[in-house]
């Protein structure tokens, strides 16, 4: 056709043919051409298709080198902490990546405090730790980035809490948090623990707590979220305790005012009605394991509170001190 095509533009120009009649004759020549092509494609079904794409052949390509980004919209990086809440005074947790939902330990971890308080520090492997007991509370941000490709990130909110603050806003216990509280307004004048199932409409707020460690003191702050709760209140408090050994353990509850310790439905210490700090005994033999705690308190009238809860565990030497219940032993 090329051929053909050169050879009219000569005619064209060296003989006696006018254009619009070369013209003319190419085109017969074309008709002639698709005409023959015709025929043979339907002599022949193969020929017709040798030099069109099939659709399948369209639509397997890869456009993947093409567009890297569709890789990587597909690639997703999470970042899970051990506990969403943690106290200052060198605390750590455990931050873990995952890619699409698979441990990924190829990342470079970082943080991000408020650029004004120091907000602790995270090591290669994903552990934090807090500051130390002088730092204020802050919101932190724990950053994972992948190693092979820094356009793939995943972050989680971490709240780091002073260690004055007893209670913190929770809504479920957690690893530095162990132990939850239902948080009630009662009548003035209550005189004793109320049945807490009965005043659900005053339940004010839910609340988590690190240990019963409350030593006697002066409280004004009230509660996240109901600061003004510091007096005529009550907690309804539930965490899980691990005993590593069967045998008779041993329980101090000291409290101001009102508190009733239950194991596993048993009440094994009974401090209620309205007192001073006062620290009452009790023992209960446990088996290996975990157990059910729920431990009951109420406050009365402004403004001094205490609760405390001792142990001495099963298997100890003889003339073993009353020591707090660690957090390591709630879970």
């Amino acid at each position: 056709m090329q051929r053909f095509v050169a050879f009219l533009s000569l005619t064209c120009i060296t003989t006696q043919f006018s254009c619009s009649e070369a013209k003319t004759q190419f085109a017969s020549a074309a008709l002639v051409r698709a005409t023959e092509q015709d025929e043979l494609s339907a002599s022949d079904p193969t020929r017709a298709n040798a030099s069109q794409p099939s659709p399948d052949a369209v639509q397997s390509k890869d456009y993947s080198a093409a567009d890297p980004l569709a890789n990587a919209a597909e690639r997703k990086l999470e970042v899970r902490l051990s506990a969403p809440i943690i106290r200052t005074g060198n605390q750590t947790l455990q931050a873990t990546a995952l890619l699409n939902g698979v441990s990924q330990s190829a990342v470079l971890w970082s943080l991000t405090d408020d650029g004004v308080h120091d907000g602790g520090a995270i090591s290669s492997s994903g552990v934090y730790t807090s500051p130390d007991a002088s730092a204020p509370g802050q919101s932190l941000k724990i950053e994972a980035t992948l190693v092979d490709d820094e356009s793939v990130q995943g972050q989680a909110a971490l709240n780091l809490i002073p260690t004055d603050q007893v209670f913190v806003t929770c809504q479920q216990s957690s690893s530095q948090f162990p132990i939850i509280a239902e948080v009630f307004r009662l009548p003035v004048n209550t005189a004793k623990l109320p049945n807490f199932d009965s005043i659900a409409s005053s339940k004010a707020a839910t609340v988590c707590m690190e240990q019963y460690s409350v030593a006697t003191r002066s409280w004004t702050a009230g509660f996240p979220g109901v600061v003004d709760l510091f007096e005529w209140f009550g907690l309804r408090t539930k965490t899980k305790l691990q005993a590593s050994a069967a045998g008779l353990y041993q329980f101090r509850l000291n409290s101001d005012d009102g508190a009733k310790l239950f194991i596993d439905g048993h009440l094994v210490i009974n401090n209620d009605g309205l007192h001073q700090p006062k620290a009452v005994d009790g023992s209960l033999q446990l088996s290996a394991g975990s157990h059910d705690v729920v431990l009951e308190y109420y406050q009365g009238p402004r403004t001094q509170i205490a609760l405390e809860l001792f142990w001495i565990p099963a298997g100890s030497p003889a003339g073993t001190a009353f020591v707090y219940v660690p957090k390591a032993s709630f879970r």
